[in-house]
This record gives structure tokens, sequence and C-alpha cells, in this order.
């Protein structure tokens, strides 16, 4: 439970510091592209292409990096005009099921403001988010963690 409120205090933390505010503008976001039967039936995640992939590196509790821990996956559809992100653990921490988070900041070009989407778990498994209408180009303030021996993060700014 304590590994819960880590890692959702830490989201909402990041969240605040970012101030909700994607990084992309309702100037640089294009609007998506016409939606398909294909985007539909993969829910937005048709022809992803893989536009950032970042180490998630642990944390001590003085805030010293330690080590790689597993990964941080950021997809784009140009075709859909969507995009998700995936926390990704490495093996050694795939044994015991660790609070996974994943929070990604940006430009909703359906609703037309900036937003945000978070999705934590306690699993094995990787965590993904569902896909979010960004347009065909602009970035997105995106932010991966879980916890094991420290504290792994990835936060990073992906354009696409």
């Amino acid at each position: 439970m304590r590994a819960r409120q880590r890692i959702s205090a830490f989201i909402a933390l990041s969240a605040a510091a970012v101030g909700v505010t994607a990084i992309a503008t309702s100037a640089e976001a294009t609007t998506a592209p016409r939606s398909s039967t294909a985007c539909t039936k993969a829910a937005g995640k048709y022809h992803g292409t893989l536009v950032g992939q970042y180490e998630l590196i642990g944390y001590d509790s003085q805030g010293q990096p330690k080590e790689k821990g597993g990964a941080l996956k950021v997809w784009h559809s140009d075709t859909c005009g969507t995009l998700w992100a995936r926390v990704i653990k490495d093996t050694a921490y795939t044994k015991v099921a660790r609070e996974t988070g994943v929070l990604v900041d940006f430009y909703n070009t359906a609703l037309k403001r900036d937003d945000h989407l978070s999705k934590t778990a306690t699993t094995k498994a990787a965590v993904e988010t569902r896909a979010v209408p960004v347009g065909a180009h602009g970035s997105a303030h995106v932010i991966g963690d879980f916890l094991g021996d420290y504290d792994y993060i990835a936060d990073v700014t992906v354009p696409f």
C-alpha cells in the first residue's frame, strides 16, 4: 500500500509540477486525421511508430542514480493521430508484483485543451496507457516509474 501511495503521490506531484500543462499547444498540434474503422478497432493504436525509448533509472532515497531497471516506450500513430506509452520492467523486476505507473501530459485535439492521462497498477507485467488524441505533430510530457530496489523513473518530453 505504501508503494501505491508513493507512486500516486509522485504522479500527482509530477502533474502539479508541470501544471498538468502539455508541452504541445493548440498552435503546435495539428488536428487528428479522420477516424477510420482500423483506428476504431485498434482503439487508436493502429500503425503506431515508436517515437521514443528511454531508460528507467533507479534513484536511492538521497536522489542519487544507481542502476537501470527498465524502459519507457512511447508510440505515435499518424493514421489515428494518437499517442500512448508503456513502462516495461527488466526481467529481474517481473518476479514480484510492483507498483508501476505512467503519466502522459498532452494537448487533447479532440477537446481542444491541455489534458493528462495516468495509469497505475501493482503488477509483474508492463503498464500501458490507452491511446490519447494528439494530432499529427507536437510533443508530450511523459513520465514512467515503478518501485523496486530503488525508485525507477524516466521523465521526458517526447516530440512526435
